[in-house]
Parts: structure tokens; sequence; C-alpha cells
């Protein structure tokens, strides 16, 4: 059901450093990972499909590839899925020597949605980040809760604003909303705070539309709820 290619003509020098001396004289190599699909696609019925490009630790080929840690990565690393006969990138993602370092992206297999995406210095988020979260959105849509803001030594900090897009799957639309906000200070929310969600609404004709719905709002002192708070309720009231 799976099969490991390796590319020994591609390979990634080993650790130098005293703290990685576990890896010495290791090199890590370029592998391919295919995968039987098990749905028919024209004449590829449960054919082979590639799902992942990786450099791993060359002693580390024996081992079960549904089972490699991070700390066995170096360089890039490509996450395919298939969904309907299409592959998808699901994460592209970098190591520098079993660590975290360099562009970092995710998204949601089933709806095309990134969940991530910044950049990691040394294990650490660092700098411009955006994070995603999914909303399923009766009967045929979905929504994306994207928040943007900048992380400094893996701590978020300062302004975060959300964004939130509605993927239309009937029509392959996609539609942004501006939403919330909230403040970050040494990591911990404080300040004003205000998200909001999507839902199915109805416009002054009576026509059903995507509309912007309340979920929080209210204020945050050293990341505890201070004073009033608004919540939104399903139905549309507080």
């Amino acid at each position: 059901q799976t099969i490991l290619l390796t590319v020994p003509e591609h390979s990634r020098p080993a650790a130098s450093s005293a703290a990685n001396s576990n890896a010495q004289g290791k090199p890590y190599v370029l592998t391919a990972l295919l995968r039987r699909q098990n749905v028919s696609c024209g004449s590829n019925f449960q054919s082979f499909i590639l799902t992942e490009l990786r450099y791993q630790r060359a002693d580390s080929l024996q081992r079960n590839p549904d089972e490699i840690a991070e700390t066995l990565l170096d360089g890039e690393q490509v996450r395919f899925i298939a969904k309907q006969c299409e592959l998808r990138p699901e994460r592209v993602v970098h190591f520098k020597q079993g660590v975290r370092h360099g562009q970092w992206q995710t998204w949601d297999p089933d709806y095309k949605l990134l969940l991530e995406q910044g950049e990691y210095v040394q294990g650490q988020h660092q700098g411009k980040w955006k994070l995603g979260f999914r909303q399923h959105i009766p009967p045929f849509g979905t929504a994306n809760s994207l928040w943007q803001g900048r992380y400094l030594d893996d701590q978020p900090q300062g302004l975060w604003k959300q964004t939130l897009i509605y993927h239309d799957s009937i029509h392959g639309r996609d539609t942004p909303f501006a939403g919330g906000e909230k403040h970050y200070q040494n990591g911990v929310l404080h300040g004003a705070y205000k998200s909001y969600d999507l839902a199915m609404g109805k416009d002054a004709n009576g026509e059903e539309q995507v509309q912007l719905r309340l979920s929080e709002r209210g204020q945050q002192v050293n990341g505890d709820h201070e004073g009033v708070w608004r919540l939104g309720q399903a139905d549309g009231s507080y």
C-alpha cells in the first residue's frame, strides 16, 4: 500500500554542531512517498500517487515511513493529498537539522483553505503570520476565520486582525469579509477584543445571503475577561 523511493543523488549534509552530534556522518536523503489510491481516476484504478517529498536522515530509511518525526527532517517537506482525483498541497514547510526553520504553510485538505502561513526561526514563530480556522456553513458553504498579526520570539504581539473568507462549494467562489480584532501584550490578550463568524441570513428582499455575526466582544486585561462581554447566539441575539 505504500512505497518509499529514495534519491541518493540528492542529499543534504549531516549536522556539524556539537548539539546535533548524534547525527554526525548521517546525511539527509531526498525521499518520495507514494500510496495506493482507493478511488478510480480514469484508467488509473488503485494506482499509486505521490503524497510526500522530504529530506530525511539516512539512518531512518528502514523505519515506518508514516512515523518519521520532524526531528529527522531537514530542508523542504511537501505533502500532498488527493481529493476527487486532484492532487492538492496540504503542507509546504522547512526544517534545519530537525528544527522548524523557514517558511511554513499548511492548508485544509478538504476545502483548500489556508490554515497557517508564516516563518519559523530556529523553532520559534517570528514576524508576520496568518492562522486560520475552518467553519462549516450549511448547506453548501465553508468559512475560514483568518487572523493576521505578528510574532516576536514565539509570542503574538500587538494588533491582530480577522478576515473571514466564505467558500461557496457549489460555484467554487471565495468572498472575503472584514472581521474583528484583538490585541496582545507579552504574548497574552490585552485590550479590546472582537471576533465574528459567518452565517446564512436574509437581505432586505428576503433572499438568502451570507452575513457577519458577532461571536464575542469585550475587553481583555492580561489574558482575563474584564467588564461587560457580549456573546453572539445562533439566532442573532446576544
